[in-house]
């Protein structure tokens, strides 16, 4: 679980910025519920980030992705171009910042972990990178490294004798690391006996793949095909969600694609960045080889159909089926929610959400948010939202609500609603909509002069004169 996470020069983040999972000791309300007691720590099972568009909130949720991203085998060339705070030059070639402290369950209780990384995004290489643990409540260091050009692999590496880590298997560290790479990634590649380390990198994978607005989960059709009980609760989640929804049939399909595919690898590399190309060559002669081997290439694909049961005006149930892709926008994305929402009742892992509202009746997320904290254990979900009416619903405790605020500068001030005097969770919407957290948008000037464009438009020939008042 996270304790708290750091972030500094990214995207719009130019200073430092701190997002704390730590519970507020004096607020008791639904503890059972909103908390999770980790040796300790007490710490947000949720964290619901407000503020006005273009205030950076998607930036919080996509620096905890990418320093994900840079624990995987690709680094920094995860990222596709600088990630810098580019509106102050100053900051365009200095370095970014993450760091974080969060809870390994580990022999059967809970230990502490540091991990902070600085990296420069537009020359590509990491600065320094530090792991440190806390075993009986002191820090350890577990390892460091920092950048050496004069060093054969450009960087130095310390570990403690007291890792007792071999002399191969830390070799083998310096050889699989890279400048753009991280040495916790080398794991990804290699099966050391070092377990302080590896405990860490395991804790990453415990981070899902971001959910925004768009994202189709495809990999949870594949779930709820090989597992009965996964999709016994997604059909009861959606049922109790008023979808009029009685049952779920998904069927398992192989499909043909082999010659769609290299097609697109053929497209893809005359448009792709320079550093992906190698990677899609690479994809490309595999598919080719497999395509010797066999007379076609499949795919698994899944076909969904969801059942509604409905009454006819003559008191007879009908039962019809309908394509997944045919739905609302609203019951495909409850459908999407659903697999990371089952995800975290059984596994402990950390959840991104942006837009958690995005096609969802406003009473739809509150039966999600409900249900997440009423069944998961130790999991946490960050959201993004424009959702008013969590507040004023008292939906969430004071701990949980934090805001974006976009500074004259362009940056983002990232600060929670506990820091603020004088809440009155009566009267937290008309606080909120009177300036009282900041994290407003001001729109101005509605009336626009509109005579130019049309005197353009009707020289065009596209407009008469006829109505051109605006």
């Amino acid at each position: 679980m996270i304790i708290e996470f750091r972030i500094q020069n990214f995207l719009s983040v130019k200073d430092e910025q701190i997002l704390n999972f730590e519970a507020d000791k004096t607020d008791k309300k639904h503890s059972d519920y909103f908390v999770v007691n980790a040796g300790q720590y007490s710490l947000l099972k949720i964290m619901g980030i407000y503020g006005p568009n273009a205030s950076g909130k998607t930036n919080i949720l996509d620096a905890l992705q990418a320093f994900r991203s840079m624990v995987g085998s690709r680094g920094l060339n995860a990222f596709v171009s600088p990630v810098f705070f580019a509106a102050d030059p100053a900051y365009n070639s200095s370095h970014s910042k993450f760091s974080l402290d969060f809870l390994v369950f580990n022999s059967g209780h809970y230990v502490k972990y540091t991990y902070t990384v600085v990296f420069n995004s537009a020359a590509k290489k990491i600065i320094s990178e530090k792991l440190a643990y806390f075993p009986k409540q002191r820090e350890a260091l577990i390892f460091e490294r920092t950048l050496n050009e004069e060093e054969e692999r450009g960087f130095t590496l310390k570990v403690p004798k007291s890792m007792n880590l071999k002399n191969a298997d830390l070799e083998a560290m310096k050889a699989n690391t890279m400048n753009h790479m991280l040495v916790l990634s080398c794991f990804s590649r290699l099966n050391l006996i070092f377990p302080q380390a590896k405990d860490a990198f395991m804790w990453f994978q415990s981070v899902l793949p971001p959910i925004s607005p768009r994202t189709s989960i495809k990999s949870a059709k594949r779930w709820y095909d090989e597992s009965p009980e996964g999709k016994k609760l997604l059909l009861q989640f959606l049922k109790q969600a008023d979808l009029n929804i009685s049952d779920i049939h998904i069927k398992k399909m192989d499909e043909d694609i082999a010659e769609e595919i290299l097609n697109f690898f053929t497209l893809t590399k005359d448009i792709v960045k320079e550093e992906f190309v190698k990677e899609i060559q690479s994809a490309e002669s595999e598919l080719k080889n497999n395509m010797m081997r066999r007379d076609e290439f499949k795919i698994t694909n899944y076909d969904v159909n969801l059942m509604h049961t409905s009454v006819t005006n003559e008191n007879k149930e009908v039962t019809y089926s309908l394509p997944l892709l045919t739905e609302s926008s609203g019951t495909q994305r409850l459908f999407d929610l659903a697999y990371p929402l089952l995800l975290s009742f059984i596994y402990p892992s950390v959840i991104t959400i942006d837009g958690i509202e995005s096609s969802l009746h406003l009473e739809i997320v509150k039966y999600f948010i409900l249900t997440y904290l009423s069944n998961s254990q130790e999991s946490q979900i960050i959201f993004t939202t424009h959702n008013l009416l969590l507040l004023e619903w008292d939906v969430l405790r004071n701990d949980t609500i934090w805001f974006t605020n976009k500074e004259t500068d362009g940056t983002t001030a990232l600060t929670p609603i506990t820091s603020f005097n004088g809440i009155n969770r009566q009267k937290i919407l008309k606080q909120y909509l009177a300036g009282a957290f900041d994290a407003l948008p001001n729109p101005r000037h509605f009336k626009f002069n509109c005579d130019a464009l049309i005197e353009e438009e009707i020289q065009r020939g596209r407009r008469t004169e006829r109505g051109r008042r605006c």
